[in-house]
């Protein structure tokens, strides 16, 4: 793999807290994103009224699901994720990974070892 290959989802969010999350995917998309897939994308996993809001504004599950998206949206062919759905409650937490399973596009992922009720809940994904 070559430098850009790889999106990350770090335990830190690791967004520009001034911008909102839109513009935060749009920071790292390469050539012109457009505005309307990333918000788009967004809205699947995070409330429509968050959309405008600067991220400092937002929960740390609300933050969680924008690098979440980054990550998806950002062309890769590996994605790292590290504790990628800390804060998120059970519900909040399969629809992002219905979401993740939409946007894997042929990717692959590297998770660091996850609790046995992350790893049930992976092996579910087909039920």
């Amino acid at each position: 793999m070559s430098r850009g290959d790889v999106s990350v989802v770090f335990q830190e969010d690791r967004l520009c807290n001034v911008l909102t999350p839109v513009e935060n995917l749009a920071l790292v998309i390469p050539g012109r994103a457009s505005r309307r897939r990333l918000r788009d994308m967004l809205s699947e996993i995070l409330p429509e009224r968050c959309l405008d809001k600067s991220v400092i504004q937002l929960s740390g599950g609300q933050r969680r699901r924008v690098s979440l998206v980054r990550a998806m949206a950002f062309p890769s062919k590996m994605v790292v994720m590290d504790e990628p759905f800390t804060g998120l409650d059970t519900a909040t937490r399969r629809t992002t990974i219905e979401f993740i399973l939409r946007y894997i596009d042929g990717a692959r992922f590297l998770f660091p070892p996850m609790g046995r009720k992350m790893q049930s809940f992976w092996a579910c994904r087909e039920c």
